[in-house]
């Protein structure tokens, strides 16, 4: 389904460098790519965004 909404504009794989960062939303399709070139250690951090009326019950909030 992707590749027939990308049409032939296709997909676009940013190249990121030490500090770069992208934020998206619930919408943004996406996948964790790699290559045979990537030969060093990745970190990345997950954070997620609610507001106040749809913070899941299940989770600690660390600010209100």
């Amino acid at each position: 389904m992707a590749e027939k909404c990308a049409g032939d504009v296709g997909f676009k794989r940013p190249i990121f460098q030490p500090g770069d960062v992208m934020l998206f939303d619930e919408l943004f399709l996406h996948s964790t790519a790699a290559d045979p070139g990537m030969t060093e250690t990745r970190y990345a951090m997950e954070t997620w965004f609610f507001g106040p009326s749809a913070f899941p019950d299940q989770y600690t909030p660390l600010a209100f």
